[in-house]
């Protein structure tokens, strides 16, 4: 048997299947499988109101449509666990999001385990979404050291050495989203002026791109990237160069094995993915070149794969 809410505990179970979600500012994605057999089903919802209330729903829909699967599907298995990639500073043994929450507001404080145990009746597992985005990549490679960043509609970033989440003394390390890259910059969510995530983040490029070419607003990342306009070219890739700076000063604190970056924006194949790494190489000194740059393995699936292995107790 798994032991009900807690810590890491491998599952014992022979017929059973993990489910992770991973929630984020514009959606939930879903899914379940367990470590052996990896994701048997994957899908998205859509948040229709940015509420508790609306949470709470989309929480409900994306359990029944898992069930209704496996059902259909694979009927001899049950759910042992669930496992939750959120944004914000979590406290994972109480299950509570504390704060820093700014796409997602009405998170913090909210206790996760105890909402989706009502949900559900499921032993529940709670962790940060970047986190758990680097940890299952961690899972997929032999580096001793990954740094993890998810660029969507904020900005998130995860380290795991030695198989291990490193989290600080108080659960709040790795906010680099939250590193000043300008000082006195743009305004970000958090708070701060400057913020990387306050240029980098997919909502953030996008709203300095309509600032300062109102024609376009309204556009996509997609459609953005999509342009030939030589300006709104060279303004993207200015972006990408803050991104970059954002990068080495990681690189130079944490000297990781790799850097693994995936989310929305890195998922758009119109993304220079190459400039960036260029980038970074560019900017970082001779002694730490040998770290790679590697686009997520899992994709935008990383975080639900992550929370699927830590709900099964895989801790690699």
């Amino acid at each position: 048997m798994k032991e009900a809410i807690g810590g890491f505990m491998e599952t014992r179970e022979e017929n059973s299947y993990n489910i992770g979600f991973d929630l984020g500012g514009t959606s939930l994605k879903y899914g379940y499988g367990n470590s052996k057999v990896g994701l048997k089903f994957f899908k998205t919802k859509y948040h229709e109101e940015m509420s508790l209330n609306g949470l709470t729903k989309l929480f409900k829909e994306a359990f029944l449509d898992i069930k209704k699967n496996v059902s259909c599907f694979d009927n001899t298995k049950t759910f042992a666990s669930l496992g939750i990639a959120t944004p914000g500073i979590v406290d994972c043994e109480k299950g509570i999001v504390l704060g820093s929450t700014p796409n997602l507001p009405f998170l913090k404080n909210l206790n996760l385990k105890e909402l989706l145990y009502n949900v559900t009746q499921l032993p529940i597992y709670v962790e940060n979404d970047a986190n758990l985005m680097t940890f299952s990549e961690a899972s997929k490679y032999n580096y001793n050291s990954i740094v993890g960043i998810t660029i969507g509609t904020g900005i998130g970033t995860g380290f795991v050495q030695n198989n291990k989440i490193f989290k600080g003394e108080y659960n709040m390390a790795m906010e680099a989203g939250h590193l000043i890259v300008l000082p006195n910059g743009k305004p970000c969510l958090c708070g701060k002026k400057g913020c990387l995530e306050a240029y980098c983040s997919v909502e953030s490029m996008k709203r300095i791109i309509y600032e300062k070419y109102p024609e376009f607003k309204g556009m996509s990342m997609y459609s953005l990237l999509s342009q030939n306009d030589v300006e709104v070219k060279k303004n993207i890739l200015e972006l990408i160069d803050l991104l970059a700076v954002g990068i080495v000063n990681l690189i130079t604190v944490l000297n990781p094995g790799a850097i693994i970056i995936g989310g929305g924006l890195i998922e758009i194949d119109k993304f220079d993915f190459e400039y960036l790494r260029k980038k970074v190489y560019l900017n970082i000194s001779t002694d730490y070149k040998n770290v790679d740059i590697k686009k997520a393995y899992y994709g935008n699936k990383a975080g639900v794969m992550g929370a699927m292995l830590i709900s099964q107790g895989t801790n690699k």
